[in-house]
Order: C-alpha cells, then sequence, then structure tokens
C-alpha cells in the first residue's frame, strides 16, 4: 500500500530533509528528489513549491476527479495498483474490474458515485455465487471509490 504524506523528515545532522517525486524509471519505479532547510516549515515551503513544478506526478484524484467510474478504476489499477503487486494479483484485479466492477457502476460520474451505490454493489456480489475471495477483491476494489 501506498504511504501519504509529506515525506518530510528530520535527518541526524539537525537539517529537514523533504522527498519528492520527479518522475519515473522504465521499470516505473520513481525517481526521487529532495529539498533541505534548517527549519519543518521552511522545508515544508520548499516542497510545495518543488512539487507544483511537477504536474504530471500529480494526484490521480486531481486526474480522474471528474470522469466516469470506469476511467478513474482503469487508472488507478494501472497506475497505483499495477507497480505494487505481482502480475497475477494485477489480472485478478482486472477480471473483477471488468467483469464485475465497470459493467454495474462504470457509467456513472465519479462525483455523482455515493456509499449507498457502492454498498447496493457489494452486497450483491455473495448473491451471484462469488467466493470469498472474489468478493472481498472487489470490496477492496471499491473502496478506492
Amino acid at each position: 500500500m501506498a504511504r501519504h504524506g509529506e515525506n518530510i523528515y528530520k535527518r541526524k545532522d539537525e537539517r529537514w530533509e523533504g522527498r519528492y517525486v520527479k518522475g519515473h524509471k522504465s521499470d516505473r519505479k520513481p525517481i526521487y528528489g529532495y529539498v533541505y532547510a534548517k527549519e519543518y516549515s521552511e522545508c515544508r515551503e520548499l516542497l510545495l513549491r518543488i512539487k507544483s513544478q511537477y504536474p504530471h506526478v500529480q494526484n490521480h484524484l486531481s486526474i480522474c476527479g471528474v470522469g466516469l467510474v470506469s476511467d478513474f478504476m482503469s487508472y488507478w489499477l494501472h497506475h497505483i495498483v499495477q507497480p505494487q503487486v505481482k502480475a497475477t494479483t494485477f489480472r485478478n484485479y482486472e477480471a473483477i474490474l471488468k467483469k464485475w466492477i465497470c459493467p454495474y457502476l462504470g457509467n456513472k460520474k465519479l462525483s455523482k458515485i455515493g456509499r449507498e451505490d457502492i454498498q447496493r454493489f457489494i452486497g450483491t456480489l455473495p448473491e451471484q455465487g462469488l467466493s470469498a475471495g472474489t468478493v472481498r477483491n472487489a470490496t477492496v476494489s471499491c473502496m478506492q471509490l
């Protein structure tokens, strides 16, 4: 699971170090950049200023926040999940997305989806004869919405 936060740490030499992603290698591993400051607030300000110069590495919500659920789930699967999991796990998530989630929720706007929609969808899964593992994986996927 990816960490969330500002990635600011105090070093042994009493300086603050801020880390940011400035790109990705061909194997999708991140390339990090660093900023240093004597004060936490100064480091945070530097980090925010530099992060704004790398819009291609912005949060996936800002990229997909206005589209359909199917667009967001596809982006999430290929850009967030795939680099972190084994190929078989990725294929399982992809199959669940194509076979179960997209037909039920895919045509709804991401901004219009509500908790009730997701709970209703998850409630239909056991009725369709799915295994507990498939229901769990579909539920994990839906929690990203």
